[in-house]
């Protein structure tokens, strides 16, 4: 995740509106803020491209929950989605499983999908 800078977090923060006597927020505070807001934006969904509120997280707590029961449908938005934000390392196993999928090799398929799971796991 990208570090936002001190003058993004007081922006973000409201520092100006409170109450008589209570004191600024601290940058600990605002940070923390600044990342609820961001894991509030938006969350992902299968087949989400690329923008500036991308859960990225949420992509890989997916990519390690993949198996054959999605179907090559799904499969196939879950990989565009990681070709899109540029994970091709990772997607590498995924895409080989639905090219095994394509050609009726599902033990195949089964087990590089375990090796992409274990590489987002690690991307975690």
């Amino acid at each position: 995740m990208k570090i936002p800078k001190l003058k993004d977090l007081l922006k973000e923060s409201n520092v100006w509106d409170r109450k008589f006597g209570e004191s600024l927020p601290t940058l600990k505070q605002c940070e923390e803020r600044y990342k609820q807001k961001l894991s509030e934006a938006r969350k992902y969904k299968l087949g989400d491209m690329w923008s500036n509120d991308f859960d990225y997280e949420g992509m890989l707590k997916l990519g390690m929950k993949a198996d054959l029961k999605m179907g090559g449908k799904k499969l196939r938005k879950l990989f565009d989605s990681f070709e899109d934000v540029n994970y091709h390392t990772v997607a590498k196993p995924l895409w080989a499983a639905l090219e095994s999928l394509r050609t009726g090799d599902e033990s195949k398929a089964k087990s590089l999908l375990k090796k992409f799971n274990q590489l987002c796991k690690k991307e975690l």
